[in-house]
């Protein structure tokens, strides 16, 4: 399981689109611009893993982010969704119907803009073993 915490500014976005290159996840992010940092992300992991990933392409849209990537090893294609919080909040994706595993960068940020608050003073985390890799 990926679990971080970590200072904005320390790589926080970086090490989560790596995780999901590396485990074919989605991502959850906040704001519309997290979603495009996001996809530039994913193209340079595919540049630094050059030997393992070769970035296909990405389509950029209203409701959410796709990028194809090809992994060289596996000899397959694979997808990796990027949405934004906003997009769930006003129901524009369903997330709810996918079994592929997700991990959500800056869950602080996201939980503050889906529910609307303002003052969010802190939260706490449970994971079960099951809900990512085993």
């Amino acid at each position: 399981m990926f679990k971080m915490i970590a200072n904005r500014g320390s790589g926080r976005t970086w090490n989560t689109c790596k995780y999901a290159l590396e485990h074919n996840c989605d991502i959850i992010v906040a704001g519309y611009s997290a979603d495009r940092a996001c996809v530039r992300y994913l193209e340079a992991l595919c540049k630094y893993y050059s030997g393992s990933y070769e970035y296909v392409e990405a389509i950029i849209g209203v409701k959410h982010c796709r990028v194809t990537i090809h992994d060289k090893k596996k000899d397959v294609d694979f997808t990796v969704n990027v949405y934004t919080d906003m997009s769930i909040k006003q129901n524009r994706v369903d997330i709810s119907a996918s079994d592929k595993p997700i991990v959500v960068d800056d869950i602080d940020q996201c939980f503050k803009n889906i529910l609307g608050i303002k003052n969010l003073a802190g939260i706490t985390l449970g994971f079960d073993e099951y809900q990512f890799d085993k």
